[in-house]
């Protein structure tokens, strides 16, 4: 299991890198805004001719505080949306993608089960979204104190925590797949209209009254719980987030020790 989680965060060393200063550099883009954003006097007059629909979707009510405009900006969508593609790409590109190019083979080859394979690829997986989980705190901490956005490093860690998690169980989804079927187009498929479902169910969930309370299904409810920035920690949604995907990687582990590897 420890051999294969080293080998895996080597393997995904150079993309970890990457995604991590991307992040960095959305969020300090971002935050770049929210001086001339404070400043604007006018934004109050402005909401009232945007939809009730956005504002109550987007909580854009509170974009005159820096959490509810680091709420609308980034964490409504874009960072849910980059930890979503992170977690499914990598979680693809694991089991399945090396049994796509012939790798896994040799890996099998070796004397271990393969449920300690998966669970190597699974806990590189979580290595890898806790870095960007870390980068984005580190980015919010440093963006907190260079524009006095005035949000509690509490908030910053909860809101991180959540994206962490949030990504990781779509990733888990996507690793599960791709295990029990050795297909990485078709991980990365069911995993990308899950996660644009839990967006859609989030979303009608907040505009439409016939589904009011739907939204407990829904990880983006999880994640996001009108904020995340400002309504602290959630122990449940955190924890519901972290079962979903181990339950799908453990209905995935007899597939895969049952199942014929592709040559």
């Amino acid at each position: 299991m420890i051999p294969t989680l080293l080998r895996t965060l080597r393997d995904l060393r150079r993309g970890i890198v990457g995604w991590a200063v991307g992040v960095v550099a959305i969020v300090g883009v971002m935050a770049a805004f929210w001086p001339s954003m404070q400043d604007f006097r006018e934004f109050e007059d402005l909401l009232q001719a945007y939809p009730e629909p956005m504002l109550e979707l987007f909580n854009m009510e509170a974009f005159t505080t820096g959490a509810g405009f680091m709420n609308t900006e980034l964490f409504s969508f874009m960072l849910p949306m980059l930890f979503a593609i992170f977690g499914i790409s990598r979680g693809a590109k694991l089991i399945a993608g090396q049994e796509e190019t012939g790798v896994l083979e040799t890996v099998w080859c070796q004397p271990q089960p393969r449920w300690r394979v998966l669970a190597g690829h699974a806990m590189a997986l979580a290595t890898a979204m806790a870095v960007l989980g870390v980068a984005l705190l580190g980015s919010l901490v440093v963006a907190n104190v260079a524009v006095d956005l005035n949000v509690p490093i509490t908030e910053l860690a909860a809101s991180s925590a959540s994206m962490v998690l949030f990504g990781l169980e779509f990733g888990l989804l996507s690793l599960a797949v791709g295990a029990a079927t050795g297909r990485k187009g078709l991980a990365i498929g069911v995993s990308s209209v899950a996660a644009v479902a839990a967006y859609i169910v989030y979303v009608m969930a907040r505009l439409v009254d016939v589904f009011d309370g739907w939204e407990v299904i829904s990880p983006v409810q999880h994640a996001l719980r009108d904020g995340p920035l400002g309504t602290g920690w959630a122990p449940g949604s955190l924890l519901a987030m972290a079962l979903g995907g181990l339950l799908v990687l453990a209905l995935a582990a007899p597939v895969l020790e049952r199942r014929d590897i592709h040559g």
